[in-house]
């Protein structure tokens, strides 16, 4: 079998392996190294689609890895996502904190599960106004206990 691309689609499909790459590469599992084999093996034909602005071999690793110029390219693509998901399990996290701390042990699972949306809806208002600038973390000896 053979598979033909345009440059476009080669430079699409080593971006897509890198970020592939780089998501599930933040774990040490042995089982997740085939995603890092088939990533240099993408990236090791980029000169032959005229890509090798994009990629460079690294002769101390013994890697393809991006240039300058390809890393931010990248970053721009995925800064956007990668905060917004992030923004959205923190305020799903911080609200199903508050829901349960508000709960008394009568309520019903619909009470708690209806404080849980508005809290997460009302964080998400937070945080697309303001981001995390006015996070905070209190500890104990922050705050004055009665």
């Amino acid at each position: 079998m053979e598979m033909k691309f345009t440059q476009e689609q080669f430079q699409l499909l080593m971006e897509m392996a890198y970020i592939t790459n780089r998501t599930v590469g933040t774990k040490k599992y042995d089982h997740l190294s085939n995603y890092k084999d088939l990533t240099q093996y993408i990236l090791s034909y980029a000169k032959d689609f005229g890509l090798e602005n994009l990629v460079t071999y690294d002769e101390e690793s013994k890697q393809y890895v991006p240039t300058e110029d390809f890393e931010i390219q990248l970053n721009r693509k995925t800064r956007t996502p990668e905060e917004e998901v992030f923004l959205d399990q923190l305020a799903s996290r911080l609200g199903s904190r508050d829901a349960l701390e508000e709960a008394d042990r009568e309520d019903k699972l619909d009470k708690v599960i209806e404080q849980k949306i508005h809290y997460h809806s009302e964080y998400l208002k937070e945080f697309k106004t303001f981001k995390t600038d006015r996070l905070y973390v209190v500890t104990s000896e922050d705050v004055e206990m009665d």
